[in-house]
């Protein structure tokens, strides 16, 4: 591992003070803890639907991943969330506002089918952060046993919600006590350098007893946010998988208690799907058209549409049954 410089963030105190309000920790102690992080992540996640509304909604088609545009949408305006690039965009910005020590990194995911036990990885297409605690650092020359933490509120429906230490066979829990992620050390097969490149896969498992489902293969280099906004420019007029589908994910705690487990709504296609207790997805509305898409995003996911913005809706996102 490297150590990770102290370097300013793009939002002032005034911006985290609204951020830590809208994601309800107003009165955290504003310490760069390993405590504070956890519970930054689990309301960040919880505050902030994963969505690609903007791509479907608007004439231009693109998802503003700024600093700014996601601040204005996403705490001023409170009119929904992001995909990876914003969400994580947000939460880098707080974080290194409130002195943690934090990079971007990028990762491969794999598009197999979830039953598959085969990996078919894109290129690099998802957006997440590798993050440092001061308190950990002695020194600036002892990176190698510096503890360093994946963190990523952006991976939609199998996201993870808390941090987990880049260590390998490190797990923890997942939105509910079913769900489990784990991170392994691996060597990239296809490297063409002497010793290979060292990478991670981060992998969820749905119960003890289902096999591990490999999501993102990532290295340790480093990114910038210019590279991510190129990225999501792509999504938004390149890409052609599974954003070309509206999509909204939303995780709600099922008690007031801590650590609850989350329940999580899915929006896809014509349907909204409902997760969590360790069952499979049920369906909880069939979507009958566009407008009643629409409603589904304003009162179930916390998303502001309207039915004008219908018109901007691409031939392949377009609901197929329009009774």
């Amino acid at each position: 591992m490297v150590v990770i410089r102290q370097t300013p963030s793009f939002y002032d105190s005034q911006q985290l003070s609204l951020y830590l309000a809208r994601i309800g920790l107003s009165g955290i102690n504003r310490q760069p803890t390993l405590d504070n992080l956890h519970a930054i992540t689990r309301h960040h996640i919880i505050t902030f639907p994963f969505e690609n509304t903007d791509m479907h909604y608007t004439e231009s088609g693109v998802m503003d991943v700024t600093p700014s545009g996601v601040f204005d949408r996403l705490v001023q305006q409170k009119r929904g969330g992001s995909h990876c690039f914003g969400q994580n965009t947000l939460l880098f910005g707080m974080l290194l506002a409130l002195r943690y020590r934090a990079y971007v990194g990028s990762s491969r995911v794999n598009i197999a089918p979830p039953e598959s036990s085969e990996v078919q990885f894109t290129h690099l297409s998802h957006m997440m952060l590798f993050l440092q605690l001061p308190s950990d650092i002695a020194t600036e020359a002892d990176g190698d046993n510096i503890p360093t933490y994946l963190v990523d509120c952006g991976f939609g429906a199998r996201s993870l919600v808390r941090p987990i230490l880049l260590s390998d066979g490190v797990a923890v829990k997942g939105s509910d006590s079913w769900e489990t992620h784990r991170v392994i050390a691996t060597i990239d097969a296809q490297s063409s350098l002497i010793p290979p490149a060292k990478n991670w896969t981060l992998e969820m498992q749905e119960g003890s007893q289902s096999p591990w489902c490999t999501l993102i293969k990532f290295g340790m280099e480093e990114y910038f946010l210019d590279d991510m906004q190129a990225t999501s420019r792509y999504f938004s007029k390149g890409y052609d998988g599974i954003f070309r589908n509206v999509i909204a994910v939303k995780r709600i705690p099922v008690s007031e208690e801590p650590d609850a487990d989350l329940k999580r709504l899915t929006l896809f296609r014509g349907q909204v799907t409902e997760k969590g207790g360790g069952q499979g997805d049920k369906v909880v509305l069939e979507i009958r058209d566009e407008k009643d898409r629409v409603r589904a995003l304003n009162e179930l996911f916390g998303i502001e549409r309207n039915d004008d913005e219908i018109q901007y809706i691409q031939k392949e996102a377009r609901l197929e049954t329009t009774s």
